[in-house]
């Protein structure tokens, strides 16, 4: 908990020092400009007594008249014939200054309308076609305000994959998207099994990936859809619930690292038996059914994931914490302690090892006898019960 703490202060400050860098770079200029004004009025002066004290005195005097005229354009103090050329110059400086300002408010401002025309036009377009095609007005306007929430987003996704297919060879771009998604993946337990197994093969999911934006209040999958991905949010909030949610009940929210719908990986044909809805506009990494099976059998690990499932999915597998065989999602600590979080690591704030434990993440005892003794432990353990003593 320590540990994540940490992490979370650490992402504030981060956050914090984006926002604050505009202000912090304009401050720093007016003092390095300050700075070297008051030296260049400190020379106007005639002789003064050279002691610690009064140079002191004198830099302040200076470099507040020069920081006072660039911030503000004018001084209380009048202009000397000697400073007078000193105070045009400042001046003629601090004109400069705002002109660029200027400037550069009205280039993003043309961008910024820029973009919200491209994305009227657009807008406009998808409203016609949908119309011509006898699309109701409800679906509509959802996707009107999906293209509003998203388009940002998705237009530095858009660039991003551009210069990625355009100027990058091959072996780096499998690279990029190796970094990118093969930790969020293993951060799954039956996915980390997996890759205990054939690291490759992570590696090859990791290329058949996809991410996906949503807007606030879309539906991302519903009751009785085909279970055909698994998501691990990226940005975001998303809650999940099922038929029998109460309208007063409120579902603890599935926050970034957290994975919904990971039992389409288990097999093929599944539907779903909830629905899940963002809360923000969200970022999500999919990962298809499909791709991940197809992967299994050409690695001729079909049989031994199916035998793997069967004996471990029983005792748990969780998507918000992504451990497998010691919980169901219903149960994670996180719904207990009530925990929130905003991006930072799940193992690091439950304070579990990166790697799963070792009687979970092995295939398991090879004798039958050991394998239902180890069960039977497990589910004692499970609902506090103990071995009954033996009879003399």
């Amino acid at each position: 908990l320590q540990k994540a703490l940490r992490v979370q202060l650490r992402a504030h400050l981060e956050m914090a020092s984006e926002v604050c860098q505009l202000p912090l770079q304009v401050l720093v200029c007016l003092v390095l400009l300050s700075h070297l004004f008051a030296c260049l009025k400190a020379t106007t002066y005639p002789g003064f007594e050279r002691t610690f004290a009064c140079g002191v005195a004198r830099y302040s005097e200076c470099f507040t008249w020069a920081y006072t005229l660039l911030a503000f354009g004018s001084t209380a103090e009048q202009a000397s014939n000697g400073s007078l050329w000193l105070e045009m110059l400042v001046l003629t400086v601090r004109s400069a200054l705002v002109a660029l300002a200027a400037f550069q408010a009205v280039f993003v401002a043309v961008i910024f309308q820029q973009h919200n025309k491209g994305l009227q036009v657009h807008s406009d377009s998808a409203a016609r076609y949908l119309k011509s095609r006898g699309v109701g007005l409800k679906t509509q306007l959802s996707v009107l305000r999906h293209l509003e929430a998203t388009v940002q987003a998705r237009r530095l996704q858009d660039h991003f994959q551009d210069v990625v297919e355009s100027y990058l060879p091959q072996e780096l771009r499998k690279s990029v998207r190796e970094q990118m998604w093969v930790p969020r993946l293993k951060s799954l337990g039956l996915i980390h099994q997996v890759s205990a197994w054939t690291p490759m093969l992570v590696k090859q999911l990791a290329q058949l990936v996809q991410e996906e934006l949503y807007a606030s209040h879309a539906v991302i999958f519903k009751h009785g859809d085909l279970a055909n991905a698994a998501y691990q949010i990226v940005e975001g909030e998303v809650v999940v619930m099922t038929m029998a949610f109460d309208d007063q009940e409120k579902p603890a929210p599935f926050t970034p690292d957290m994975w919904i719908g990971e039992k389409a990986l288990i097999g093929q044909g599944l539907r779903r038996s909830t629905m899940a809805l963002t809360t923000k506009n969200c970022t999500l990494m999919s990962v298809p059914a499909a791709s991940f099976s197809s992967l299994l059998e050409a690695e001729h690990l079909s049989e031994r994931f199916k035998d793997f499932c069967a004996e471990s999915l029983w005792r748990g597998f969780c998507g918000r914490c992504g451990l497998l065989g010691d919980h169901f999602g219903n149960e994670c600590p996180l719904i207990r302690s009530q925990v929130r979080h905003s991006g930072w690591s799940i193992r690091a704030m439950l304070g579990l090892r990166k790697e799963l434990p070792r009687s979970l993440s092995s295939v398991g005892p090879q004798t039958s006898d050991e394998r239902s003794a180890r069960d039977l432990r497990l589910f004692l353990k499970k609902k506090d019960l103990e071995w009954l003593p033996a009879r003399p």
